[in-house]
């Protein structure tokens, strides 16, 4: 068993490789929140928000949900408000266990939140675009009406509830992701 770097008690559940350090549930949860508010500060994100609001996008994933955990966490500190925000795409066999967590996140953190309907404010869900993506009917990949659309009102409902910011889950891993899957696809569109 490989005991946490920092406390040397308790067993290490994760390794943060570019640190070479083993840390326990504890210590990691600690270290992430110093990391990340250290990381907006440097970015100068943090000097100016006092007294504005800060809209989180959330997916219902652990990015996301984090991202509203630790942007709670840094208000009580930093005198902002924040509200959450999250899009339902009508994605099946997944949007709606994503939008339990989520409802389930709001609630402990006892914070406002809006959740707009694809289906109801554009006419269509993802799953249909998907459809007539396969059926040859339009051009568009599903991932591309997706991240469209999602933007697309994203940016409209957090201006819409008066945010002065939009916060993403967004990593380094999803850029990668995202640019990789565009070469192996030979979308170079998609890159520009």
């Amino acid at each position: 068993m490989v005991l946490c770097t920092k406390c040397g008690k308790e067993k290490a559940i994760i390794h943060v490789r570019h640190r070479n350090m083993y840390l326990c549930k504890k210590c990691f949860i600690t270290y992430f929140n110093i990391e990340a508010e250290a990381t907006l500060k440097k970015a100068g994100i943090l000097d100016n928000v006092s007294g504005k609001l800060i809209t989180v996008a959330v997916s219902g994933g652990k990015d996301s949900l984090n991202t509203l955990y630790l942007m709670k966490k840094l208000a009580e500190k930093y005198g902002f408000e924040v509200n959450a925000l999250l899009i339902n795409e009508g994605i099946r066999g997944y949007r709606e266990f994503t939008i339990k967590a989520f409802l389930n996140h709001v609630k402990n953190l006892r914070l406002d939140y809006t959740i707009v309907d694809l289906k109801k404010e554009l006419g269509f869900t993802v799953d249909e675009a998907a459809k007539l993506f396969f059926q040859g009917k339009i051009e568009w990949r599903p991932c591309t009406v997706c991240g469209i659309t999602r933007r697309h009102l994203l940016n409209k409902y957090s201006r819409g509830l008066g945010a002065s910011y939009l916060a993403t889950g967004h990593n380094l891993d999803d850029e990668v992701q995202t640019v990789v899957m565009n070469i192996l696809r030979g979308d170079i569109q998609a890159l520009v």
